[in-house]
């Protein structure tokens, strides 16, 4: 017996996970980030909720920054420092 495990379905991380994610790798609770960013709990809820409506790039900025993770990623999924294919590593400063 064979099993395919490239089948499945792949879901979309979106960029209210990725949100999540660096929280939680971070280890803050909502609260301490909210402190940490200038914003309310009720804002960090909103947005790793989903409500893309309101998401203001300064917050997503300092959201990056105080999890320790890329801007890049959370808006994309993407790290700006992932080798090519060709195996040449191609890091960009400033």
């Amino acid at each position: 017996m064979t099993i395919n495990f490239d089948s499945g379905y792949v879901p979309d991380i979106e960029v209210r996970h990725r949100l999540y994610i660096a929280r939680d790798l971070a280890k803050l609770e909502k609260g301490e980030l909210a402190d940490l960013i200038g914003v309310s709990r009720n804002t960090i809820g909103n947005y790793e909720g989903g409500d893309t409506t309101h998401m203001r790039k300064i917050v997503l900025k300092q959201w990056a920054l105080a999890c320790g993770v890329s801007l890049d990623w959370i808006m994309t999924g993407e790290s700006p420092h992932e080798t090519p294919p060709n195996g040449t590593h191609t890091e960009t400063t400033g």
